[in-house]
């Protein structure tokens, strides 16, 4: 049996593999999720020839990006020329079989809603999330010649956000509005880079597209990849509601959070008089900007063709308005 760890064979015959680079919105312009899709069979190929190479003197374990670039970890014993020849050969290695490499390009201009603000989120509120959904969206375009029964399973590598993604996928899979785009979605579960060799590839095409973008140069190592497997890329572009959205969630969190301190406070009798007034004239008046900016939301989003339209669809599928919100959901908001 081969060192790397063999991918079981399942009922879904493709399976796509995505890892994440540029990460810090400090140095990185954007986060590029990237990876490969192909068919089972051919995944079972291509790791022992990953690893035969991984072992290659001089010796590595398993490839990460990052070690390669600062020769640290796995490549502390490394000087440059020899990371990044191993880095050639491994791009060698993915060149060699049939895959579809894939990036997503998430800006982090797009911006992102403090944490507090997450839990409430229906939707993608990090550059992640965002990149998790064109990834995603790009695979399942790949996949549309595909028969409808075959499906192709996600493995990502692991991420503080990738739950709340897995959970978004899934429910999605039963929504009735998004069964036709769902319809190839298999599983998908998190994985561990050190330890699946198709995760390492998805790593390694994302952090050389990553200094793609960056230096605007593109690297041997793709150009390597490119000889036999095309790498397509799609810019992230979320509605044009996006940003109004996220600011809604980011006053209401605070709302929520200034609510809560208030009353803590009372209940311990912290507060006088004079400074509970206060308190509350400064809750009633964030309050009132909450609803504004949710007024203004609902004025953009009758005004916006686009939203229009796939409020149309949304009804036809579903019977549910979308613009309606229900009591609940707009407790939360408020």
């Amino acid at each position: 049996m081969s060192r790397s760890r063999r991918l079981q064979r399942l009922v879904s015959v493709f399976r796509a593999f995505f890892d994440e680079s540029g990460n810090d919105r400090r140095r990185n312009r954007a986060l590029i999720m990237g990876g490969f899709v192909g068919h089972v069979d051919e995944w079972l190929k291509i790791e022992d020839a990953w690893d035969d190479c991984l072992h290659q003197h001089p010796r590595i374990e398993f490839f990460k990006h990052y070690e390669c670039q600062s020769l640290s970890g796995q490549f502390w014993k490394f000087n440059r020329e020899q990371a990044d020849q191993k880095m050639l050969d491994l791009a060698a290695v993915i060149s060699n079989f049939d895959l579809q490499g894939l990036c997503a390009i998430v800006p982090h201009a797009l911006g992102d809603i403090d944490k507090a603000s997450r839990k409430y989120a229906r939707g993608a509120a990090k550059a992640y999330d965002w990149g998790f959904i064109t990834a995603t969206k790009m695979t399942f375009q790949w996949m549309e010649p595909q028969p409808d029964g075959e499906k192709v399973d996600f493995i990502f590598d692991e991420h503080s956000a990738l739950r709340f993604n897995i959970e978004n996928f899934n429910a999605n899979k039963e929504e009735p509005f998004l069964r036709d785009y769902m319809r190839h979605a298999g599983t998908c579960t998190p994985g561990k880079d050190e330890e699946v060799a198709a995760l390492q590839m998805a790593d390694l095409l994302a952090g050389e597209f990553s200094v793609e973008g960056e230096t605007q140069v593109r690297s041997e190592a793709l150009r390597i990849i490119g000889t036999r497997n095309d790498v397509g890329y799609l810019r992230c572009e979320p509605p044009a509601q996006h940003m109004r959205m996220l600011d809604l969630l980011t006053f209401g969190s605070v709302l929520r959070g200034e609510v809560g301190e208030f009353l803590k406070l009372q209940r311990q009798n912290l507060l006088s008089p004079e400074e509970a007034h206060e308190r509350l004239a400064n809750l009633f008046a964030l309050e009132a900007f909450v609803n504004l900016q949710r007024k203004r939301l609902v004025e953009f989003l009758e005004n916006d063709p686009a939203y229009q339209e796939f409020r149309k669809r949304y009804i036809e599928a579903t019977g549910i308005d979308p613009m309606v919100l229900s009591a609940e959901d707009s407790e939360e908001l408020s």
